[in-house]
Formats: structure tokens, sequence, C-alpha cells
């Protein structure tokens, strides 16, 4: 599971949006037995849910407002491992440029090939609306390391003054590809607008 886990680092790197200081900044949080909550959206994050386990939450920002939770699922002798990142929209910053500076950083690794891209209705969010996703292959990079399936995925609700964007890496079959968008949905928040 470390070079899965090593391996998927490297993939999302880049996913910290515009601001090189998000990086700088970052801290692991203690993850607690049950559903947290990121209290500057009111999102709740489930502990577990249809196998994924939530397996570490990450601060970005010193005031708590960019964060990643990761979650973990085992099937099959296969993994896959998602991470939702929520952090407020920047300024001048349109949903598209930080889409496009999203894949750039994916593009950026030798072996990664497009799969598919267009925008999809968003996992629980507003029905009119759509997000971005785009799925790319992952070459393997020697013996040890599988090819792997990988999906960049933006939502910008409108009004909201926040974006929801995971990256979820899977190393099996593209066909076989794990539903995120149950766990997408599962994460309510009162800051982030559902269909409901």
């Amino acid at each position: 599971m470390r070079l899965f886990l090593k391996i998927f680092g490297a993939l999302a790197a880049g996913l910290l949006s515009f601001n090189p200081a998000a990086a700088l900044a970052q801290r692991i949080l203690h993850v607690p037995p049950e559903q947290w909550t990121h209290q500057p959206t009111g999102a709740v994050f489930p502990q577990s849910l249809d196998g994924l386990q939530r397996i570490r939450i990450t601060e970005f920002s010193s005031d708590g407002q960019n964060v990643g939770v990761s979650y973990l699922l085992k099937h099959d002798g296969k993994k896959l491992l998602v991470t939702v990142y929520t952090y407020p929209t920047i300024a001048g910053v349109s949903c598209e440029m930080e889409f496009a500076n999203v894949r750039s950083h994916i593009d950026a690794r030798n072996g990664a090939a497009l799969i598919s891209e267009g925008r999809i209705p968003p996992h629980g969010g507003r029905p009119e609306e759509t997000a971005l996703l785009a799925r790319y292959a992952i070459a393997p990079r020697g013996p040890d390391y599988p090819t792997m399936i990988t999906d960049a995925y933006l939502y910008c609700p409108k009004d909201s003054g926040w974006q929801v964007k995971y990256r979820a890496t899977w190393n099996g079959a593209a066909d076989a590809f794990p539903d995120v968008g149950k766990l997408m949905t599962a994460i309510t928040s009162p800051a982030l607008p559902s269909g409901d």
C-alpha cells in the first residue's frame, strides 16, 4: 500500500491550485473516528462509505479553508485513492482556468495519456450546472509501478465562493473504475449547494 500511496502522492502534487503557498502550509490533521466537518463550509465528510475508508485529512492553508480529505478503497487486490479538495475560489481565476492548471500537472507527466474529457452533472450539486472531468491513463514507470487510471474533477458552484475538486486514482482497468459519485454525493454542505 505504501508504494501505491507514494505513486499517488507524486500524481496529486500538482492539484493544490494556483496558490503555491498552500503546499508550504500543509498540515496533517488527526483523523477522528467519526464524520469530520470542514468548519468554513460545513461540509461533512463521512468516515467510511461503500468500502472507502477515510485515511487522511490535510490542511493546505493556516486558516483551515483549503483542505484535502483522502479515502482509500481496496477491492479484489486493487486500490482506489480519492482525495477531495475544498478551497475558496481564487479571485480572477475562472473554473476553466483552474481546471487547465490541474490538467497541466497531469499532462506534464511522462506517460500520461488523456482518455476522455468533458462536462458532467456535478455530484450532489445543482443539476443545472456542470462540473469538469478528465480521465487519464498513467503508464507504468517500472516493474513495481502498475498502469493506473486517474480522474481529475472540478466543480465550481456558482456564487458559493468555493471550489470542490477530486483526484481519484485506480490501479485497475478503466471499465472497473469504482463509482466516486456516491462519495461526492454523500459529502453534504450548507455552503456548497446541492440539487435537493
